[in-house]
């Protein structure tokens, strides 16, 4: 058992109201606000607002739509509303300073501010615009649901901003920023056919969601990752790109020998250096200044200067996947019953770490047959560089360890039985029910690992990689349900 203690407090408090009015089930407005308050901020900034306004128009019950006898129900929704949140420290906007051995001078024990006393700070609002429309229909058979929402993050709470030294700190925590999400979702459930002794029906549902960081201060950086270096990727946080992005290198197959490894312009053409009678070798950039030759990785020269550099980079995708949704069957004849459900991800990029490790061929690691096929002699035109112990640029983070993650999984597949009630009676039984169910069965991908189903990362500076985690394992139920 462990326990533990804390020495910080802070009280929060708020009031919510609300009032409604529907009009003959075809009109309805709601109208609310939250007002709270919070003890972590400065006095001025302690309390916050935050109003909600919901409707909906019955459309099926105006006159023009009354009496078309394949809309059963049609309502359009409308929801706005804002919330906050607060930061995640206690004291921020008190000047609060510490003591201890280790700041003595002189014999002396010393004292020093924490850090800055930060009484702009205020409620990081989020506003959420969300219209929808439902409808059902075919005397019930079919039900469809749209919605579309815009979550815009306002006053971003930015911890550990960056500030000049001059100030006697580092960083400090500010409001400052814009960042939107915006999306649909779509869910479709039709009944097919429906018999006394036979139904069949299907349902899907479809979601996409786009994250974009507006605005962010002049001088906040957030970026991670040495492109100077093997095996990384670079993630930055900028205005215009969606978070969990990442960049690299382009990487264009491998040099097939000495004079292949040379700085081309825009067209093409050798570029020369002093020595006119030999073309310029590409090299790497940093204050390793490694010249390629045949054998080595290829990377796109975006610039033509002849040097691979973080100038070279490009934006390589997100784990964001462009749409994903799922669905299924379901089947019923009598006394079985068949049901599925699938689930799918379209367009999320993920960075292959395990193919990295075993390609690498950089130290005494076990390698993939893949590298079977790697460059050995003068000439071999291949995408698998030569193997260098403890040397080279090789393994860049780049676009050849990127792939499309898409994949589409039978997540169930459900068959059940349920025995004749006339017969049960007999043994005093009142209904019993067989069933057969299978998890995970297949998974339909183009993806070279083990799983497509990467978790997104935790923290930002993580990058989306696959690292070899054993994927969902297939599972077999079989069972009885009864009742007495």
């Amino acid at each position: 058992v462990y326990f533990g203690s804390n020495y910080s407090q802070y009280r929060s408090m708020g009031i919510f109201l609300t009032g409604s009015y529907i009009y003959k089930d075809k009109y309805s407005l709601m109208l609310g606000a939250k007002y709270e308050g919070n003890s972590k901020f400065a006095q001025d900034s302690r309390w916050g607002l935050f109003p909600t306004l919901a409707a909906f128009w019955r459309m099926s019950e105006e006159a023009f739509l009354r009496d078309v006898s394949w809309i059963d129900d049609l309502k359009f929704r409308f929801s706005w509303g804002q919330s906050g949140n607060q930061p995640n420290g206690n004291y921020l906007y008190f000047n609060t300073y510490s003591a201890g051995s280790s700041l003595s001078y002189m014999d002396m024990q010393g004292v020093k501010p924490d850090g800055v006393e930060l009484t702009s700070l205020k409620w990081e609002t989020i506003d959420q615009l969300n219209p929808g429309l439902t409808f059902s229909g075919l005397k019930g058979r079919m039900n469809i649901e749209v919605d579309y929402y815009r979550k815009k993050t306002l006053d971003l709470y930015l911890e550990n901003s960056g500030i000049p030294y001059s100030s006697g700190y580092e960083s400090i925590n500010r409001n400052d920023g814009e960042m939107e999400n915006r999306g649909f979702e779509f869910m479709v459930d039709y009944m097919v056919v429906r018999r006394e002794d036979f139904t069949f029906s299907f349902n899907i549902n479809l979601s996409r969601n786009q994250n974009q960081v507006l605005r962010l201060p002049e001088n906040y950086a957030l970026e991670y990752g040495d492109m100077l270096d093997n095996g990384n990727y670079k993630i930055s946080v900028v205005p215009g790109e969606p978070l969990g992005g990442f960049f690299g290198y382009e990487f264009a197959v491998v040099y097939k020998d000495n004079d292949d490894a040379i700085v081309r312009d825009e067209n093409g053409d050798p570029v020369y250096g002093l020595n006119v009678d030999e073309p310029m070798r590409m090299i790497m950039g940093g204050p390793s200044g490694y010249i390629f030759e045949g054998g080595d990785a290829k990377y796109v020269d975006r610039n033509y200067d002849g040097k691979i550099d973080e100038l070279d980079i490009v934006y390589l995708g997100d784990l964001n996947p462009e749409f994903m949704g799922g669905g299924g069957l379901r089947i019923s004849y009598k006394s079985f019953a068949l049901s599925s459900f699938l689930f799918f991800k379209v367009g999320q990029k993920i960075i292959n770490q395990t193919r990295m490790d075993a390609e690498k061929m950089y130290n005494y690691d076990n390698q993939s047959k893949a590298t079977n096929w790697r460059w050995r002699r003068e000439g071999d035109v291949t995408e698998i560089p030569r193997a260098l112990y403890n040397e080279g640029f090789n393994w860049l983070g780049s676009d050849r360890f990127v792939e499309d993650g898409s994949y589409l999984r039978l997540k169930t597949l459900s068959l059940t039985y349920n025995l004749n009630p006339r017969t049960l009676q007999k043994i005093r039984i009142k209904n019993m029910r067989l069933f057969a169910t299978a998890y995970n069965l297949f998974t339909w991908t183009n993806y070279s690992g083990q799983d497509p189903d990467v978790a997104p990362p935790s923290k930002p500076d993580v990058m989306p990689k696959y690292i070899s985690k054993t994927p969902p394992s297939r599972r077999f139920m079989l069972g009885i349900n009864s009742s007495f």
